[in-house]
This record gives structure tokens, sequence and C-alpha cells, in this order.
């Protein structure tokens, strides 16, 4: 067999945008926005972490551009965004899961 999991040196963190987000895409954009179309997750690399507890860390210390990234995503106009700083409202628009091990196959 040629194929078989390695051990990728990265922890992961996955990012579910919550219905505050959604709301505040309606805000910009006439279009009707449902929570549906955000319904996919994104799954962010990070640096290997043993623990939970060290990616939490990590998310706290690296929030205001996890959440720049996601405004950027949906509008460019960096005006509009909601205060980026705020790691409290950051708490509130998204959803987080921490993964310490990321397998891959090659």
């Amino acid at each position: 067999m040629d194929s078989f999991i390695k051990v990728k040196s990265n922890s992961a963190i996955v990012l579910k945008r919550k219905q505050p987000f959604v709301d505040w895409i309606r805000s910009l954009d006439e279009e009707e926005t449902d929570i549906d179309d955000f319904k996919e997750e994104d799954v962010l690399l990070v640096p290997e972490c043993d623990t939970i507890e060290q990616i939490k860390q990590f998310v706290k210390k690296n929030f205001e551009e996890i959440f720049a990234f996601q405004c950027f995503m949906e509008c460019m106009d960096d005006e509009v965004w909601p205060d980026i700083s705020n790691y409290k409202l950051f708490q509130e628009w998204f959803e987080l899961s921490y993964h310490t091990m990321v397998l891959t196959w090659d």
C-alpha cells in the first residue's frame, strides 16, 4: 500500500459563522441573505500546539487578524466593519472548535 497517514506539524481551528455575522452581512446588502449561505465552515491551520488551551491562547492573540479576514471576505470596505479589536464580539460572531493534530494522506 503506497498511501499512508502522515502527521502534519499543525493544529487547526474550525470557524463557523454565527447569526450576528450573517445579520451584519444583511445590513450591507439588500439581497436576501440566509444563515444557510454561511453553513460552510473555514478550517484555519495554525502552528502546532500540544493542547487545546494553547490553541485558544493563539486565537486570543491573533483574533483581530482572523476577524479582519472574515470581514474582508464579505466586504472590502473596512469603514463598515464591526470593531474587530473586540474579543467578546469575536466570540459572539464565531463559533470555534479546536484540533491539536492535523493528519494528511500522502
